[in-house]
């Protein structure tokens, strides 16, 4: 069954009122009408002394405490935003004025905070004499923002619409986990980059389109409403490990390892090599040698999750994020890798590329050629899950 048909059919019976889809597997699409979500909250820059801003078209500005109305403007405006004694200064003063809420006119409406471009609201603070912008998007905005710098060549529809829903669970996982937070995620940590990035010609924002308002959930696992952190590897080279190993943090996803068949065929294709001198990478660490290490790695996946080296009586243990940044990602493609010492050169040597974790895009994309639809993807990498539809309210 193609998705588009999965879908087109869903979103039918649901402008219909049905309550759970009955012509395809019920395992595949519920409808639901949670609780009003639909926003995330992403930190565009904390605590600097000032920040270009520049908005298009219509707007207000909030007080965002009251939602009192504290100014308007009809046409473009960009002046230097910063923090005063009295209050925040935009081009205008607003004496008092510590928090506002920037709010286009029309959905059209942008704004630019350093020259990268944004849809949605802008919440300002001021602390102190500095100032921190967090950006409050729409979630299908939010997902395009994400997708479109990761999809740069040609990839199946059913793909593109897995990571589409994968992106959106992940974004209700932090909206809903951080709700009573300033802001839900870090746009410097998730590479964020706003609207600037979206409508490229690599079938995302068609994906996202398609598959609106669709998460995963799961019954046996998550956090309310059975929400995950929800995410996916370039190729797992066999098998997947569980999120919280990897990241070393909570994601309330399922802790189990999944084998694919399909990645572990083309095992082979994805091997890769990296060797570096002990004495350079004790440079790196700030030391004039490396006496041991130690590898770390889980053992129902085999992928490693972090390292320890030591020099006399120095250690530091890195996770996969902070060795990999260490030696560069593109030096050390993958968790599936051993490390071999040969005559103080250190030798790793992996397949697959990736954290090895969630859906494995290799296998996605296989399977799409084989005919299946983005439901039955995302029901192989993510056990004990199900489709819902989120019914925002406005």
């Amino acid at each position: 069954m193609k998705f588009k048909a999965l879908i087109g059919f869903c979103l039918a019976l649901i402008c219909l009122g049905a309550s759970s889809i009955n012509a395809t597997p019920q395992k595949y699409v519920l409808v639901e009408q949670p609780n009003s979500l639909g926003m995330v909250k992403v930190l565009l820059c904390k605590d600097v002394e000032a920040a270009n801003l520049e908005v298009h078209g219509g707007y207000k500005i909030l007080d965002p405490k009251s939602g009192s109305k504290v100014a308007k403007g009809s046409i473009k405006k960009q002046y230097l935003l910063r923090p005063t004694l009295d209050g925040l200064v935009w081009g205008e003063g607003y004496p008092g004025a510590y928090q506002l809420a920037l709010v286009p006119n029309a959905p059209e409406g942008y704004f630019l905070v350093n020259g990268i471009q944004y849809s949605g609201n802008l919440y300002i603070y001021q602390i102190g004499n500095t100032v921190s912008l967090v950006n409050e998007v729409p979630v299908e905005e939010y997902v395009k923002s994400m997708l479109n710098p990761k999809v740069n060549s040609k990839v199946p529809h059913e793909v593109l619409a897995s990571m589409a829903i994968i992106e959106r669970t992940q974004a209700y996982y932090h909206a809903l986990k951080n709700q009573n937070k300033f802001w839900h995620l870090d746009a410097n940590e998730i590479g964020y980059q706003g609207r600037g990035v979206c409508s490229r010609d690599n079938g995302v924002d068609k994906a996202v389109e398609l598959t609106h308002h669709l998460v995963m959930k799961s019954k046996s696992y998550g956090i309310l409403d059975g929400f995950f952190n929800a995410t996916y590897t370039a190729h797992c080279a066999g098998k997947t490990a569980p999120f919280h190993l990897i990241n070393r943090m909570e994601g309330h996803a399922s802790k189990k390892s999944i084998e694919s068949p399909l990645a572990l065929a083309a095992r082979s294709q994805s091997h890769w090599t990296h060797k570096i001198l002990l004495d350079d990478l004790a440079e790196r660490l700030g030391w004039d040698a490396i006496t041991s290490y130690e590898v770390f790695k889980d053992d129902e996946s085999g992928k490693v999750y972090g390292m320890r080296f030591e020099h006399k009586d120095q250690a530091v243990d890195l996770d996969f994020e902070k060795l990999q940044a260490l030696l560069g990602d593109s030096k050390l493609k993958s968790t599936d890798f051993t490390a071999i010492n040969k005559e103080n050169v250190l030798v790793f040597e992996g397949f697959g590329e990736g954290k090895g974790v969630g859906a494995c895009l290799y296998t996605a994309q296989e399977m799409a050629e084989r005919g299946h639809n983005a439901a039955e993807i995302l029901e192989m990498f993510f056990p004990n899950t199900y489709i819902a539809y989120m019914d925002i309210k406005k």
